[in-house]
């Protein structure tokens, strides 16, 4: 995950790495401060990375919600490539009135996380399905919720994150608390103009991009923070 910033808007960016390769997981997460003076708050991203053919999919999600242990006016992002399934499915902590004051979210209805009665395994290579169970059991456990297809034009195809020849599906995921929800603008999938992997030129990557605008609040209550 790289963090680009403009000089004038004075920001701060502290990394921590939480989980990379001198660890014993094969998966791979990291730890944004970000502040300012301008800033009311400082604000968190946790950059993440479940690698498809690894275990320790639960350990993976358990080490990434004790990252969310912040101040009460401190936010933290969930951003990146997760390798899971979760479908439609909608957070569990969300309550009938919570729902209905969120944008709808377009999920990828083509594949569903594991059923939550069937038992988790503990593999050495967990399926996409599982992953994405133990995903929703971190998002029930931080209070967070998914944000990429909250805010794609309901007109539109399924807001894909990976796609690769005529295969495409949604794998990667930006989240946010639910108290802090007020502060996501937007978040939208960016698709590439071929879906093809052997288009010319070849696509560096076979993952859309995600662009997600949060504005942060200010000491004056005056402008924007773009994440």
């Amino acid at each position: 995950m790289a963090i680009l910033t403009r000089d004038e808007a004075g920001l701060h960016v502290e990394q921590t790495r939480v989980i990379d390769g001198s660890s014993a997981s094969p998966h791979q997460a990291v730890s944004e401060k970000i502040s300012s003076d301008n800033l009311a708050h400082p604000f968190h991203i946790a950059g993440m990375y479940m690698s498809p053919s690894e275990g320790m999919a639960e350990e993976f999600f358990q080490t990434l919600a004790k990252q969310n242990n912040l101040p009460p006016n401190e936010s933290r992002i969930y951003a990146g490539d997760n390798n899971s399934h979760v479908g439609e499915e909608i957070e569990a902590h969300l309550s009938s009135q919570e729902i209905s004051k969120l944008p709808e979210r377009v999920g990828d209805d083509k594949h569903p996380p594991e059923p939550p009665q069937i038992p988790f395994l503990d593999s050495d290579r967990p399926s996409s399905k599982q992953r994405g169970r133990v995903f929703l059991k971190m998002l029930e456990k931080t209070h967070h919720i998914m944000l990429n297809g909250r805010f794609e034009p309901k007109n539109l195809h399924t807001p894909y994150t990976w796609q690769q020849n005529e295969k495409a599906s949604m794998i990667d995921y930006h989240t946010i608390s639910k108290e802090l929800f007020h502060l996501v603008k937007s978040c939208t999938v960016i698709p590439r103009s071929s879906r093809k992997s052997q288009s010319t030129p070849k696509p560096p990557t076979d993952h859309n991009s995600i662009f997600l605008h949060v504005a942060m609040p200010t000491v004056h209550n005056s402008g924007k923070t773009k994440v």
